[in-house]
């Protein structure tokens, strides 16, 4: 019996996201979504951060610091502890600037609220 050959072409901008012989259990890609009450909080504390950059309370390093450890918290859920470090470092850099902190606080309840 001889084994299967298979060939994958690929050309110009084509991808490969997976390429899989034999499975036996699920499969899946990319990064779980990020559950509705985080997704709004973190909404919500990027729009009140750009809002405070507009009005010239975070300069603009702090503001892409700041989306960075936002970014981070969405791509380390369902992983609660990474998630929460990365928007305490946000907090961390907002310090000081009128009402992000309770934005910081509200996103950081938000995870905390998700089930293990």
């Amino acid at each position: 019996m001889s084994t299967p050959q298979f060939q994958n072409v690929a050309s110009g901008n084509a991808q490969v996201g997976m390429q899989i012989g034999q499975n036996t259990g699920s499969v899946s890609m990319g990064r779980p979504a990020v559950p509705g009450a985080v997704e709004a909080e973190l909404g919500r504390l990027l729009a009140g951060l750009r809002q405070a950059h507009q009005r010239g309370q975070v300069d603009t390093d702090t503001l892409a610091e700041a989306e960075h450890e936002i970014e981070v918290t969405r791509s380390a859920l369902p992983e609660r502890g990474r998630a929460i470090r990365a928007l305490r470092r946000a907090g961390g850099m907002l310090e000081g600037v009128a009402g992000l902190a309770a934005l910081v606080g509200a996103a950081v309840a938000a995870v905390e609220g998700l089930s293990s």
